[in-house]
């Protein structure tokens, strides 16, 4: 049976940053006498890890907030590169969801709006755990006019790995992260965040 040890640590910059993995994965070992069991157990100040815990919006504003957000560049849905770098000088709303999220759901229309609205407002849809055909299958129902990427078809550092949904990260013209909310706490908050962040509301 094959063993495998993961480190991971993100690393930020000034002008962005990345994440620095090793793997290590150990696959036959023999031994001229019986092994010893402590070779194959944690020490005890350490625990396995499964899975990660997907960043709230409590975390991600607790690190980032003030901060420059951290840099990516992903594929649409379109097959076009969506750069957050590119961005720069305009109020940006990074928008996690997932159709089977009612909030996500109710949301989508104002935010459908907003986008209309202003043209000084990129936002970027972040479709979560879901497959390219369930995606565009919702979207020719309820079309969006802002680029949409999977995270099925891309790969996020730590923290746009959202878990509560629909959760909205505001970053402002200087391309610095002003706010990270949970959408179901009602879209006149997220109006608020938005003015905060230098764009002119409603």
């Amino acid at each position: 049976m094959a063993r495998t040890s993961l480190a991971s640590q993100e690393v930020q910059a000034p002008t962005g940053g990345y994440r620095q993995e090793t793997r290590l994965t150990l696959k036959r070992m023999t031994f001229g006498k019986p092994a010893l069991a402590s070779l194959f157990t944690l020490p005890a100040n350490f625990r396995e890890v499964a899975e990660f815990t997907p960043w709230n919006a409590a975390k991600i504003q607790q690190q980032f907030a003030g901060k420059p957000a951290p840099a990516f560049v992903v594929k649409g849905l379109d097959g076009k590169a969506i750069s957050l770098a590119s961005f720069k000088g305009k109020i940006v709303l990074l928008d996690f969801w997932a159709t089977w999220c009612p909030p996500c759901r109710a949301d989508a229309p104002a935010l459908e709006k907003l986008h209309q609205q202003h043209q000084d407002l990129a936002i970027i849809g972040i479709s979560v755990s879901e497959e390219r055909a369930t995606v565009e299958k919702f979207l020719r129902e309820y079309p969006r006019g802002y680029p949409v990427a999977l995270t099925t078809e891309n790969e996020l550092s730590r923290p746009y790995q959202a878990g509560p949904l629909p959760l909205y990260l505001v970053i402002d013209r200087e391309g610095k992260l002003t706010a990270a909310v949970e959408g179901d706490q009602g879209m006149a908050q997220l109006r608020r965040l938005l003015k905060q962040a230098g764009l002119e509301t409603e």
